[in-house]
């Protein structure tokens, strides 16, 4: 199957939405050879939709698909219908290579603050299970520390992030290199601290640490944690406020973040 079949035959629906438009729109009285040419025209487009084979059919069909979910964009969903311009991937609709991308979408769509939570759920608990069996495999998996840091990322990471993220970009509007750079500075010079001071805190309640030790820790290891963050997001976060569609920031961040949390579990564990 091919693309340019899935173009041919989105060009027929197109033409033939075009003369059934023109024909009804019609206000004037046409002459009767003008009037058989018309239905001699939408009968010959007819004839051609259905007569498509069977691949351009199915190419049809997923260019539908494709065409109904876009991972990443440069505008408003509304506006969004070149392509080549909102950064898509062919094949997009069939989950960009990946089983079940068009429930996730669906799900997504009717339940955007537990799927994302679910999202960091998955992102952070993976973080936590490289750092302890790749860097710090000399040491037993601490079961209790890979629930702790994945109910981070199901309980705070992700709705939070929805929350956040969803009112950045309607606070500040826009996909320009001003608005990006502000969405960065947010980011990073206000959410960024707190966030950590969040994580911190909640490492500490979960293993049952003192106020006294927790506060210690913040002090200890919040600068490096925020320095850490200025080095690896302002970048990612570009690539993010620029081309990522609001819906999917969690999944993008997540995907980053694994790295990131890996040096996080290390830090607050260490």
């Amino acid at each position: 199957m091919s693309y340019d079949s899935a173009i041919r035959g989105s060009d027929i629906e197109s033409q033939q939405d075009q003369v059934f438009q023109s024909y009804q729109g019609q206000h004037v009285e046409s002459d009767d050879d003008d009037s058989e040419r018309l239905v001699k025209l939408v009968k010959q487009l007819e004839h051609d939709k259905t007569t498509l084979t069977a691949s351009e059919s199915t190419a049809l069909t997923e260019y539908s698909d494709f065409s109904d979910f876009t991972f990443l964009n440069n505008r408003d969903d509304e506006q969004i219908t070149d392509s080549s311009k909102c950064c898509s991937f062919r094949g997009c609709g069939r989950g960009l290579g990946f089983p079940g991308w068009k429930a996730y979408n669906r799900s997504l769509d009717e339940h955007p603050v537990l799927t994302k939570a679910l999202t960091s759920f998955c992102g952070w608990a993976l973080g936590d299970f490289i750092t302890q069996t790749i860097l710090t495999k000399d040491h037993a998996f601490d079961f209790r520390r890979s629930v702790t840091m994945s109910s981070f990322g199901l309980f705070f990471h992700g709705p939070v992030g929805h929350i956040i993220y969803d009112n950045l970009d309607k606070v500040i509007v826009g996909t320009g290199p001003k608005e990006v750079i502000a969405k960065i500075c947010v980011d990073q010079l206000l959410w960024c601290p707190v966030f950590m001071v969040c994580y911190f805190v909640y490492l500490g309640i979960a293993n049952g640490d003192s106020i006294g030790a927790i506060g210690a820790k913040i002090q200890d290891d919040l600068l490096i944690a925020v320095a850490a963050s200025w080095k690896i997001w302002p970048m990612a976060h570009a690539i993010q406020f620029r081309w990522v569609h609001t819906k999917y920031r969690i999944f993008y961040i997540n995907c980053i973040e694994i790295f990131f949390i890996m040096f996080l579990s290390f830090l607050a564990n260490r």
